[in-house]
């Protein structure tokens, strides 16, 4: 949505738009701005722009659950395969918080990871296992029936991805890559008080 309305606001401007889950190097790939998460960031010269927090939700299939059984503390997690990012960009284990200060890790087993959240949904709604997902991105899913939540009584302790805006440290900036930073800031602050 986000780079439809700016098109449509801004129709006089060209957008080249590369999708990749990987790091970046903006300058040396060539790339004016980037919508990224963290570990996307390669170079310490990047200005960054926090546009939001995204939490994390754990999810699964109906038809899965009825066919393992359904988690009810963190430690049954242990007989569940998952569907997490690659292993490479995210470590596969989940920490939840207890009631005292202590912290609760289960390490993932799995058999399908990639480093795309859309293709570990798509998965996990093949009933490939449990998916910890970014919520807007399976809340229509969420909303059919044909995801529910898991184990909501307890805290994650990394329950959020942040999405950030980043660029060079250019002095003379294109007035199309501004509008663009402004845009996005704005689009992304609006997004959030709408929740």
């Amino acid at each position: 949505p986000l780079i439809a309305r700016f098109k449509r606001d801004h129709p006089k401007v060209t957008l080249e738009v590369t999708l990749t889950e990987r790091p970046v190097d903006l300058v040396a790939d060539g790339f004016d701005v980037g919508v990224v998460v963290p570990y996307m960031i390669t170079s310490e010269t990047t200005v960054v722009r926090l546009l939001e927090r995204m939490p994390f939700v754990i999810v699964a299939t109906p038809h899965y659950l009825r066919a393992s059984s359904t988690p009810r503390n963190p430690e049954q997690l242990a007989e569940h395969l998952f569907v997490p990012m690659l292993p490479s960009l995210r470590r596969p284990v989940i920490t939840f918080r207890s009631d005292g200060a202590d912290e609760v890790t289960m390490p993932l087993r799995f058999e399908v990871s990639s480093n795309n959240p859309t293709f570990n949904r798509d998965m996990v709604l093949q009933g490939l296992g449990i998916g910890i997902a970014p919520r807007d991105l399976v809340e229509p899913e969420l909303a059919s029936g044909k995801l529910v939540r898991l184990l909501t009584d307890f805290q994650l302790v990394d329950d959020t991805v942040d999405i950030l805006l980043a660029y060079s440290n250019r002095a003379l900036m294109p007035a199309k890559v501004r509008a663009f930073i402004d845009y996005a800031a704005a689009f992304f602050a609006d997004l959030t008080a709408s929740r």
